[in-house]
């Protein structure tokens, strides 16, 4: 992820076990987040669950995480590097 652009991101299988996923998000040069996305109502066999969760926040699938999420996340980190007082250090 360090070759791609500020707010591009991926989901991935997390480390935490079958019932989560992590979404890392570059946040900014250098700067990787990891989102621990909570699966609720998983059936077996199913690749991905319900319900998911990011702290106590529910989201019906990855295309809503990315929509409410994502996106104005990313709109946030555009608004403050186009501030005139920001400085990239």
């Amino acid at each position: 992820m360090q070759d791609r652009e500020i707010g591009d991101f991926i989901f991935r299988p997390s480390s935490k076990g079958p019932d989560n996923i992590t979404l890392t998000w570059k946040f900014y040069t250098n700067n990787l987040v990891h989102i621990d996305i909570k699966e609720i109502d998983k059936p077996p066999g199913a690749s991905i669950g319900n319900k998911l969760f990011i702290n106590d926040e529910a989201f019906e699938n990855l295309q809503e995480i990315v929509e409410r999420y994502i996106i104005p996340c990313n709109r946030y980190v555009r608004e403050v590097m186009n501030h005139p007082k920001f400085v990239d250090v």
